[in-house]
């Protein structure tokens, strides 16, 4: 194989052979991983995490007053029956 000078890198290679970029990758300028901007998304996401909180509350909140709404009414309707009855009573006696 003849050897011949290489003009360009002042170094000796064959002919006929590729010759291979032994730079340093920070120096070839290789695509990077773009950070994402996601501000915006992450506001989004909060947003619906907070009004899923909120529903999620509201039900917990209704649930119990049903469960305890019989024993409302049935407290509440003596009271008013007593509230209505001693006047009446009071007053025709």
């Amino acid at each position: 194989m003849d050897e011949e000078m290489n003009k360009e890198t002042g170094s000796e290679e064959a002919v006929g052979e590729e010759s291979y970029v032994t730079a340093p990758v920070s120096e070839i300028g290789l695509p990077s991983v773009a950070d994402p901007q996601l501000m915006g998304l992450d506001t989004i996401v909060d947003r619906a995490k907070y009004k899923a909180q909120l529903i999620a509350r509201t039900e917990r909140w209704v649930s119990a007053e049903m469960a305890t709404e019989s024993i409302g009414f049935f407290i509440g309707f003596l009271a008013a029956m007593v509230f209505v009855l001693i006047p009446i009573i009071y007053w025709v006696v």
